[in-house]
């Protein structure tokens, strides 16, 4: 029986690398949560759900629909994107920092309560993994950086908070890798391990270090 996990994210892009690694093979379903206002069929084994992500109602309606029919999720992935706007601090309009706090900040915690809530609620063995992407930026502007700093900072706080549980929480970190590379690190790093683990904050290696894990990519 196949595994269900579970994606979410804001950028469709990474969200669908993920989702078609996490197909080929490896024995996993997928459902994907999209914003967006039309639900659309994906290749086979995975499907997709809508997702406000300004709403709780929608997070909880995610999580529900995800474990329908047979109610298992397995695990799940959520992906913390950092957006491409470069604006000096002094020029942030108060729409952008509202816009901010929807898009980076609201939509994240809205569904990785109802994750959480889901998993407890389930009592079985189950995995959580948390993936920080910065766009391709080294240094983020600063509203970029307190979110993404604070999403770190959230996840290291819930290893703490969960240490106890059968639930097993752990974060990934990528600044400026490729998309594609750094889907396949975290595919890799969630689907080869021989035992769960709990409270792990992985970093994407350089790229002077990729082939020494077995992740550079393949021209």
């Amino acid at each position: 029986m196949s595994k269900r996990i579970l994606i979410t994210g804001q950028n469709s892009i990474l969200s669908k690398h993920l989702s078609d690694i996490f197909l080929q093979g490896s024995g996993y379903s997928v459902v994907a949560a999209i914003p967006g206002s039309e639900q659309q069929k994906k290749g086979k084994g995975s499907r997709t759900v809508l997702w406000n992500t300004r709403s709780p109602l929608s997070a909880k309606n995610v999580v529900l629909e995800a474990a329908a029919p047979e109610g298992i999720i397995n695990e799940a992935v959520v992906l913390f994107e950092s957006p491409k706007v470069l604006k000096p601090f002094h020029e942030i309009s108060a729409a952008d920092i509202e816009q901010s706090i929807d898009y980076q900040i609201k939509s994240n915690l809205f569904i990785i309560k109802e994750i959480l809530r889901y998993f407890q609620n389930s009592g079985s063995e189950s995995t959580l993994s948390l993936v920080n992407y910065q766009g391709g930026i080294d240094v983020l502007p600063p509203l970029e950086a307190l979110s993404s700093g604070g999403f770190d900072s959230f996840v290291k706080a819930l290893f703490t908070f969960y240490q106890n549980e059968k639930l097993s929480i752990n974060g990934y970190f990528c600044a400026t890798a490729d998309l594609k590379e750094y889907s396949e690190f975290v595919f890799k790093t969630i689907t080869e391990r021989n035992r769960p683990v709990h409270g792990k904050f992985y970093k994407f290696p350089e790229k002077n270090v990729l082939s020494a894990f077995g992740l550079a990519r393949k021209h």
